[in-house]
């Protein structure tokens, strides 16, 4: 198993890409090694709340999906349906 404490960058870089330590861990448990600065990047952009949602995800799933007032409910047709 490859040690998170040998990483080759340092937490503020990691934390710097927007990323947590148990989300690096979960990098290098995936790829089976530590990324690289590219890859560390792309995960860092992926993995931000403009494209997935990571942290309002829990709070969207509160709001009701069904009703009268709900147009459209939750689904990749969404944003096709305005």
């Amino acid at each position: 198993m490859i040690s998170v404490e040998s990483a080759p960058f340092s937490p503020e870089e990691i934390a710097a890409e927007g990323l947590k330590p148990e989300e690096y861990e979960d990098i290098v448990q995936r790829l089976g090694r530590h990324p690289n600065w590219a890859e560390l990047g792309m995960f860092g952009v992926m993995w931000s709340e403009h494209c997935c949602y990571k942290n309002s995800r829990p709070l969207l799933s509160q709001f009701p999906t069904q009703g009268d007032r709900i147009l459209v409910g939750p689904g990749k047709m969404l944003a096709l349906s305005i």
